[in-house]
């Protein structure tokens, strides 16, 4: 983009002005092919999440109140079918999607982007009466990136204690902005109204707190629902980036990083270097998790001979899941996905760790709790003072005074290690499938598969929610 259209009489503009520029003049065509190609693999893999996300604790309970209270049937529900007002729809959607902890993750913004991106632009869609799917890779793509460069600009907000869920407003109001064509100035006011109603806290994780699935819904249905509002004559431009009360001065602790945002916009799109989160748990034990089944499947030594276990994380993730697993008064499945000595056993006991070992059996588990009881979590020497999540070491040490060692460089799915479309199929469709109680054919799923493959040849999106079963 030009930078030039960022300056004006000399002064800098909010880069919020930019970002309307961006969302406003970038198409399908401006979409290098290996990120539309990385797009609509995490969108296979999203509508997967979101397919597996459909039995998860919490869901049917909002849905049905959602319901209770009514509106305009606007938009659909994913999976289940039921008709709700847009923004409502959009944040049931994000909630399923993100139920269990599975959707993509920018390992270096530490944003979940395209749940809030993908489902506010479909139901925008929807609305709309339909909308190509060059349209709609475009602004998915876009809003996705929007999110991940405020992510990345903000490096100070998560340890301040605000969860950066809450960019997910404005990642939802560029996605309907983009989908429904609307004019920059609409773009600027959604933005500003966005931002008004963002929220999120980081103290749902420690407490085991079942709102941590609904920050990012609720965000992107106010998303949704700003940009109605602007549509309506609603004002909201304002200096929300760079201004006194912005994002920056109130969230990041004053820190201004606008050249994170600038820089390569509109050429380079994050969303292509997101990572797929292969285990339904923390970010931070997805690494002790794959080193820890590398580790046995080198060494297939007994887990009854294990005298301890040794895993070496980074001082953030140590801070976030580092501590031993113990059940809150919050949600027992919270407390566990974010604990990485519970992960570790479950992965030495089961060899795997998904979605059915956050079921109430396996968090009452006696083997779990006793093996879990055998981990300790430390500081890599070199990680002290940073959020990283790899790498990662573990070592297992035996009865016999025996140890084994692994250390894990780049995780697999990552955009050092990144994950193949075959993979994308076997390893999140069919197993998202196998765990959800909806019935989902071959045939289905079939069409499901060659229809993300060509996304952008999709005459209306629309349709994308009858190949989910939701019609």
């Amino acid at each position: 983009m030009n930078d030039q259209a960022f300056i004006c009489r000399g002064q800098e503009l909010d880069p919020v002005e930019l970002l309307a520029d961006y969302v406003d003049s970038t198409t399908f065509g401006d979409l290098p092919s290996h990120t539309v190609d990385t797009t609509k693999r995490f969108i296979l893999d999203l509508i997967a999440t979101t397919i597996a996300g459909s039995r998860a604790p919490m869901v049917r309970e909002v849905l049905d109140l959602f319901a209770y209270w009514g509106g305009a049937p606007q938009a659909t529900t994913a999976i289940f079918g039921t008709r709700l007002p847009m923004h409502n729809a959009v944040s049931a959607n994000v909630m399923i999607c993100h139920a269990l902890e599975l959707d993509e993750f920018h390992d270096t913004a530490c944003t979940h982007a395209l749940a809030p991106a993908f489902w506010s632009g479909l139901a925008a869609a929807e609305m709309a009466g339909g909308c190509d799917g060059k349209r709609f890779l475009a602004a998915v793509t876009i809003a996705a990136d929007l999110k991940h460069r405020l992510g990345l600009a903000t490096r100070r907000m998560y340890y301040l204690g605000y969860h950066k869920a809450r960019l997910a407003t404005l990642a939802a109001a560029a996605a309907v902005c983009k989908v429904q064509g609307r004019s920059r100035q609409t773009v600027l006011d959604a933005l500003g109204l966005a931002f008004c109603q963002s929220s999120g806290t980081t103290q749902t994780q420690p407490d085991g707190a079942l709102m941590k699935r609904l920050t990012p819904a609720f965000n992107a249905g106010d998303g949704v629902r700003a940009v109605e509002l602007a549509v309506n004559g609603v004002g909201g431009h304002m200096k929300l980036i760079a201004g006194e009360g912005g994002l920056f001065q109130v969230f990041n602790g004053g820190e201004h990083d606008v050249a994170t945002i600038r820089r390569d916009i509109g050429r380079e799109f994050l969303g292509a270097t997101s990572s797929v989160k292969r285990y339904p748990s923390c970010r931070c034990a997805n690494g002790p998790i794959e080193a820890i089944i590398r580790l046995r499947q080198q060494h297939p030594f007994a887990v009854e001979a294990i005298r301890q276990v040794r895993v070496f994380v980074s001082e953030g993730c140590m801070a976030i899941s580092g501590q031993p697993f113990a059940q809150k008064h919050g949600s027992p499945q919270v407390d566990a996905q974010f604990s990485v000595d519970f992960n570790i056993a479950v992965a030495l006991l089961h060899g795997d760790v998904f979605a059915q070992h956050f079921e109430p059996a396996v968090l009452a588990d006696a083997r779990v709790l006793d093996l879990a009881s055998k981990v300790e979590v430390s500081i890599a020497p070199a990680l002290r003072g940073v959020l990283s999540f790899e790498p990662v070491t573990v070592e297992v040490e035996l009865e016999s005074g025996d140890v084994w060692r692994h250390e894990l460089e780049h995780m697999y799915g990552t955009p050092h290690n990144p994950m193949s479309w075959d993979d994308f199929i076997e390893e999140r469709l069919e197993r998202c499938i196998r765990y959800s109680e909806i019935p989902f054919s071959d045939l289905r799923k079939a069409r499901l598969i060659d229809t993300v493959r060509d996304l952008e040849h999709m005459p209306n999106v629309v349709d994308l929610f009858e190949l989910m079963g939701s019609r």
